[in-house]
């Protein structure tokens, strides 16, 4: 099994599909992100803020099944999202080299401001740690 790590790694508002053609003249489905964010800009706290992750990750396995896990942590480092799904790639896939990852995440309850991490785990081995400050901004007018 080969030793994984993460390629590219954001946060932002959303995703959008497009149908686009690739270099082998196949018509397949690509997700563009939808304004990277580097912080998350909210009108108060508490709050409820949706957001999405985007993981490109390689040096996967491809005679075992991945184990991934996705976990929000918040300032005082308690996990409050945690999201873990398995990932079995086929064996003609290798070409490749890995996989980018897109999560929709919908009204997670921000409770303070601070620095809150994404943290992104393989096969329980934590491959990176991502900050992302939560801060009040006022609207103005």
């Amino acid at each position: 099994m080969s030793k994984a790590w993460i390629t590219s790694f954001f946060h932002c508002v959303g995703f959008e599909q497009r149908m686009e053609q690739n270099i082998s003249n196949l018509v397949m489905p690509i997700f563009v992100p939808i304004r990277v964010l580097n912080s998350f800009d909210v009108p108060f706290i508490p709050t409820a803020f949706s957001f999405a992750i985007g993981i490109g990750v390689s040096g996967l396995s491809y005679e075992n099944e991945n184990i991934l896990v996705y976990k929000f942590i918040d300032p005082s480092g308690k996990t409050i999202i945690e999201q873990e799904g398995s990932l079995k790639l086929p064996s003609d896939s290798k070409a490749f080299e890995g996989t980018m990852l897109n999560i929709q995440l919908q009204n997670v309850i921000l409770s303070e401001e601070g620095l809150y991490a994404s943290k992104f785990f393989f096969n329980d081995e934590l491959l990176g740690e991502y900050p992302i400050r939560v801060k009040i901004v006022k609207a103005e007018g």
